[in-house]
């Protein structure tokens, strides 16, 4: 039957670009068609559907056309969809951890691959320490860049861990120093590692206690203290000097 032309054997075989094998010359049509090279697949009595796997098979459109494997050469991984080897060009590239994917998939050539740190592990680490991570250059050949930022008025970051959190709430401009400098005292912050820990506190003479996040009852003993108001000016007691007592 491979002998024959025409609609049967050699010559159905031939319309395909397959070739005819009949194994058994003494019984009648058992002939196949039998898929060519890198092609896979036969039928009995007519034209096969012939499937490759573009990715490990040498082609004209698979990932190694002869010159070379397009993912491998990019140390990536090859997909060729089962569902789909009877179609040519369809593969792609994808990427090797933990390197992701950026964008769309590009088919028939080498992903475009990102290396984000706060993805593959950078995220979690800076989650736990109530922080978020940043990582600018997601680069595949960018690594040890990802870094923790501290969240709310904290100003502070690290690359590579937990940053320690700090803020001064007194910066010089800042409204909370313009609260405490209209009432006539200093802004001090007690704590630089947590947020509303500043106070207003007196400017001497004067003397009170620091008040939270807002102004200071601030008094003056004007016959203990020195000021231009004070039974003391600075050059010496008023009162002691008449060694009289001072009522302030």
């Amino acid at each position: 039957w491979c002998d024959k032309t025409g609609s049967n054997g050699a010559g159905a075989c031939a319309a395909a670009n397959q070739t005819c094998e009949d194994g058994n010359h003494v019984v009648e049509k058992d002939w196949r068609c039998v898929c060519a090279s890198p092609y896979a697949g036969s039928a009995a009595m007519g034209a096969a559907t012939c499937t490759v796997d573009e990715c490990t098979a040498t082609c004209a459109h698979c990932a190694d056309s002869g010159s070379g494997n397009v993912c491998g050469a990019a140390q990536q991984g090859c997909v060729d969809p089962a569902a789909d080897r009877a179609v040519a060009g369809n593969w792609y590239c994808e990427c090797a951890a933990p390197h992701t994917l950026k964008g769309a998939r590009r088919p028939a050539e080498a992903a475009l691959c990102e290396h984000d740190e706060c993805v593959s592990g950078g995220q979690e680490v800076c989650m736990q320490a109530g922080q978020r991570c940043e990582d600018a250059d997601t680069g595949v050949d960018a690594a040890g860049d990802w870094k923790c930022v501290c969240e709310g008025g904290f100003k502070t970051e690290r690359v590579g861990g937990p940053a320690l959190c700090e803020a001064d709430e007194c910066e010089p401009g800042a409204g909370n120093a313009a609260v405490c400098a209209a009432a006539g005292q200093d802004c001090v912050d007690t704590n630089a590692t947590t947020e509303r820990t500043w106070e207003c506190r007196c400017r001497e003479p004067e003397a009170g206690a620091g008040a939270s996040a807002g102004p200071a009852a601030c008094g003056i003993d004007e016959c203990a203290a020195t000021c231009p108001t004070c039974a003391d000016t600075g050059s010496g007691n008023v009162c002691a000097g008449g060694r009289a007592g001072g009522v302030h």
